[in-house]
């Protein structure tokens, strides 16, 4: 919705930057109307408006989040502890505060409109009225006003017969071209969108035009002098109504006589409202843009345990957690999973071409070779090979080496393996010395978007994507259940519950393999990481008959008991146990030194910002870094020089204000 309320804005300000740019000094002031009403309306339309060949849906995440897993009982005490902490701060925290600040706008804003129909009742209550071409026109005792509004037009009794005619011909024209119906449209924006100052000046600009039309009309039947001296030499008064057509209004007065001495616009400046269409293609560009459904799940994770029975047969439980990959795959196309395997296969071309580019500048070929290549044959000597025409290596890569001439270097090409680039060294008779490097493109594909999502032998009979995942899931469950060794890592562990975050992928191989994980403690990470890496070869994922690696994470939690009413012990953090990230400064600047409260770490830039916007909806102002090294982003809520400081606020939720996860990280020179 924020998303969607920065276009709005931002289109209505280009609108009204071009029509005051080009249209607001020219005398075609229906067409200005015409402008300024559709704009306001197709603002509101084009955010919808994507064109699939401009935002290709790439998936920011290719990440499975598995059940959480809790090993140990949950009726303990600190169990409950948490639990009733987190409630008892949750009625206030949880409130949506930019909810009811708009409410608070949108009541206010509708009852100021009541208002100032209920001021129009009054005046026609009181009043005496007569009708003039089809229109009422209400006389209102002891008054010099002068308006229109809907299909009546209000006149004050002090205000002279002379002038009476004047006023009713321009009043009249107002009413005939529906020019009230133009104010309440705007008048509604303003109520809902109370908070959008275009929609203010949209009115503003509306409202002149309206009185720039009706002075044209008046003139022709009145004759220019005549309705320029009446114009001149009355004064009335006027009232606070924004959504009315006022006579007299003292703001635009000098602009209606200025624009009642304008020689009429050229015909040729008419062709200036053709700007609005490129103008349009630009905003349908800038749209398709726009974010649009994130695929994977987010690795965030509940705060909270869920209550089930204490039974030390039955020690590991699951949070389920809603399954949106049904939906995902009906709303994916086809189209979709070849964009994803085209921008996979771009990246690799990139990749190499890049490379090119830096070889030709003067790096070394050999060099980039080993820092890049993915061939294990000849990665460690540079990716050299001496070959033949009869050599065993596929007939695309011959053609290559053959065609090149000594020192040229290929343009990126395609074989089973991957993507390569090759620089021929030496013509060596009927050989050719040649290095090369090879780019496997990512074949990590969306979980929602593969055939068929990877399994263990106890799942492989089963066809339907969300019963094999539910399958996996429970055998992953059982055996980390099975394995976990809580003895082991109960001396590092904090009193209460502790939680590990396992990332890990299933290659195409069926290996698990790249785990990682996040915990309190490194003696917690290490055993979580034993356990997954011990767990035997699985089926692997398949798309399109080709096998797929997916990543994954899950979230592993156990209870520690400790002392009644105590969920974190102060001595447990210390200075060896906490979790630490080593920066070269010689090479870096940022993050500085010192002990930051941690509430996430994402990989995608996209994640972060989403991260970011829950802190900042509880009332807080996060805060980001980068970690040079692997490129993560690292949300915290503040910096602290000393451990203390960092414990402090760690223990008391960061002064009550923030009762999801944190944790402590010391970033250090690595040196």
């Amino acid at each position: 919705m924020l998303q969607y309320l920065i276009y709005v804005i931002l289109f209505q300000s280009m609108f009204l930057a071009v029509y005051d740019i080009f249209h607001k000094k020219d005398t075609f002031f229906s067409l200005g109307r015409f402008y300024l009403l559709i704009t306001s309306i197709i603002s509101f339309i084009l955010p919808f408006i994507k064109i699939k060949t401009i935002n290709k849906t790439i998936p920011n995440e290719y990440l499975v989040r598995l059940p959480e897993v809790f090993i140990g009982t949950k009726g303990g005490t600190a169990a409950t502890e948490i639990i009733t902490t987190s409630s008892n701060l949750s009625v206030w925290q949880h409130i949506n505060w930019w909810l009811v600040a708009y409410l608070i706008g949108f009541v206010f804003t509708l009852f100021r409109f009541g208002l100032k129909n209920y001021s129009l009742y009054k005046l026609r209550k009181d009043a005496t009225n007569a009708t003039v071409k089809g229109f009422k026109i209400y006389y209102i005792k002891n008054s010099t006003d002068a308006f229109s509004f809907w299909n009546s037009i209000y006149l004050g009794d002090a205000i002279p017969q002379s002038s009476k005619n004047q006023i009713i011909t321009h009043e009249l024209v107002h009413l005939q071209q529906k020019h009230s119906i133009d104010l309440l449209w705007f008048e509604t924006l303003k109520i809902i969108f109370w908070f959008n100052p275009l929609t203010y000046l949209y009115q503003i600009r509306i409202s002149t035009l309206h009185e720039y039309i009706a002075d044209a009309n008046s003139i022709k039947m009145l004759g220019k002098k005549e309705y320029y001296q009446g114009l001149l030499n009355s004064i009335f008064n006027t009232e606070d109504i924004p959504f009315i057509n006022q006579f007299y209004n003292h703001s635009i007065l000098k602009k209606r006589i200025s624009m009642l001495n304008k020689k009429k616009s050229k015909t040729m400046a008419k062709y200036k409202f053709i700007s609005l269409v490129p103008l349009i293609v630009v905003m349908v560009v800038l749209s398709s843009f726009a974010d649009k459904r994130d695929f994977a799940e987010n690795f965030k994770e509940d705060n909270t345990l869920p209550a089930t029975t204490t039974s030390t047969e039955n020690v590991f439980e699951t949070e389920e957690v809603p399954n949106s990959n049904k939906l995902n795959e009906s709303i994916i196309t086809q189209k979709t999973v070849q964009d994803t395997i085209n921008i996979f296969k771009k990246e690799a071309v990139n990749k190499l071409l890049k490379i090119k580019l830096e070889v030709e500048q003067g790096d070394s070929f050999a060099e980039k070779a080993i820092l890049y290549s993915e061939d294990p044959g000849s990665k460690s000597n540079g990716g050299y090979y001496k070959v033949t025409k009869d050599a065993p290596f596929e007939e695309a890569f011959l053609d290559v080496a053959f065609r090149l001439s000594e020192g040229q270097i290929s343009d990126p090409f395609q074989t089973s393996f991957g993507y390569h680039i090759i620089l021929l060294e030496k013509i060596n008779g009927n050989a050719r010395e040649i290095r090369h490097i090879l780019i496997t493109p990512k074949n990590e594909m969306p979980f929602a978007l593969i055939d068929k999502v990877p399994a263990t032998k106890a799942c492989e009979n089963i066809e339907e994507n969300s019963q094999r995942k539910s399958c996996f899931a429970t055998e992953i469950k059982k055996y980390v259940v099975r394995y976990f060794d809580v003895k082991k890592v109960t001396p590092y562990a904090q009193t209460g519950v502790n939680r590990i975050y396992v990332k890990f992928a299933i290659d195409t191989t069926g290996f698990l393999t790249s785990v990682e994980a996040r915990a309190s403690h490194p003696k917690l990470e290490e055993e979580a990481k034993r356990v997954i890496q011990s767990i035997p070869p699985v089926i692997p994922g398949e798309h399109q008959g080709q096998k797929v690696k997916v990543l994954y994470s899950l979230p592993i939690v156990f209870q520690v008991e400790g002392k009644k009413n105590e969920t974190r012990t102060k001595s447990s953090i210390t200075d060896d146990n906490i979790l630490k990230q080593y920066i070269d400064y010689k090479k870096y600047t940022n993050p500085e030194p010192g002990y930051y409260l941690v509430t996430g770490v994402y990989k995608r830039e996209l994640y972060l910002k989403k991260g970011m916007e829950m802190i900042q909806n509880k009332g807080l102002k996060p805060k980001s870094f980068t970690n040079p090294h692997d490129g993560y982003y690292y949300t915290y809520l503040d910096k602290f020089e000393t451990l203390d400081e960092a414990k402090k606020m760690l223990y008391s939720d960061f002064n009550n204000k923030y009762t999801d996860d944190l944790y402590i990280l010391k970033v250090e020179d690595k040196d």
